[in-house]
C-alpha cells in the first residue's frame, strides 16, 4: 500500500522509520496541535486561590489523564520530592487526573482529582511554578504542551518525544533517564531562581506557539494531503 504516516514526535518518526514494515513508505514529523488560546499565561495568585493552593510556597504540578498508569512514574517523583524534602525544599504539590495515587507523600499535597474544563485546566497549570512529567515512556506528553503554552517550565527526563516539547535549559530542565537526583536538581532549579522560571516560561510559551499552534498545524496537515492527493 502507499501509506504516507505521520508521526508527532521526531522519536516516534525514527522508530517508525527503522521499521522493517515500513520499508520504502514515507514518514512525515508534524506535531500535535493545541489551541494556544484556552491554554495560555494566567494571573498566578488568581489561579491560585480559584484552585485552593497556597499563596506563600512554591508550587509543584503533576498530572496524567490517569495518574497511576505505570509508565508515567508518579513514583519516581515521590522518590524526588522526598529527596528535596531532606534538602529543606519547602514547597506545594499539586495532583490532577483520575485514580489519583494514595501514595503517603509525606509532603504537602493537593489532588484536584480529573479536570474536564480545558479554561480550569490551564488556570490550574498558571498556577503552578514548575510542571513534572517524569514518564519512563512517553511520545509527546500533551501535559507538557499544555504546561508550556501557559508559560510553565518544565522538568522531566530525556525520554521518547519529550525532547521536542522541553528545549534544554532554555524553557525547561531534561534529567538524564532515570536519575532521580538530577529530576530532582531539575525542579529545584527552577524553584529557587524566579528570573530562570520566567525566561524559561516565556521561552517554553514562545517555543509552543512557533511549533504546535493549532492553526498551523492544521495547515500542515493540510499541505501534507494536498502532496499525497497529487502524488497518486
Amino acid at each position: 500500500s502507499h501509506i504516507t504516516g505521520i508521526a508527532p514526535s521526531r522519536w516516534l518518526a525514527e522508530m517508525t522509520a527503522q521499521s522493517p514494515l515500513w520499508y520504502g513508505k514515507k514518514i512525515c514529523h508534524l506535531g500535535n496541535a493545541l489551541d494556544t488560546k484556552i491554554f495560555a499565561p494566567e494571573d498566578t495568585q488568581k489561579s491560585r486561590r480559584v484552585w485552593g493552593l497556597p499563596d506563600d510556597k512554591p508550587i509543584i504540578l503533576f498530572g496524567a489523564t490517569v495518574t497511576t498508569i505505570r509508565y508515567k512514574c508518579f513514583s519516581l517523583l515521590v522518590e524526588a520530592l522526598n529527596y528535596l524534602k531532606r534538602q529543606g525544599v519547602d514547597a506545594h504539590l499539586a495532583v490532577f487526573g483520575e485514580n489519583p495515587s494514595d501514595m503517603d507523600l509525606q509532603f504537602p499535597a493537593t489532588n484536584v482529582g480529573y479536570v474536564h474544563d480545558p479554561v480550569e485546566l490551564a488556570a490550574l497549570y498558571s498556577a503552578a511554578d514548575v510542571f513534572v512529567a517524569p514518564s519512563m515512556q512517553d511520545n509527546l506528553p500533551t501535559t507538557v504542551l499544555e504546561a508550556s503554552a501557559c508559560g510553565v517550565p518544565s522538568v522531566a527526563f530525556a525520554i521518547g518525544g519529550i525532547p521536542d516539547i522541553i528545549l534544554q535549559n532554555e524553557s525547561g530542565y531534561l534529567a538524564q533517564p532515570f536519575d532521580i537526583k538530577e529530576l530532582a536538581y531539575g525542579i529545584r532549579l527552577v524553584l529557587d531562581n524566579p528570573k530562570i522560571r520566567r525566561t524559561w516560561g516565556n521561552r517554553a510559551r514562545t517555543h509552543i506557539l512557533d511549533n504546535y499552534e493549532s492553526r498551523m498545524v492544521a495547515k500542515q496537515h493540510i499541505a501534507l494531503y494536498q502532496q499525497v492527493l497529487q502524488r497518486n
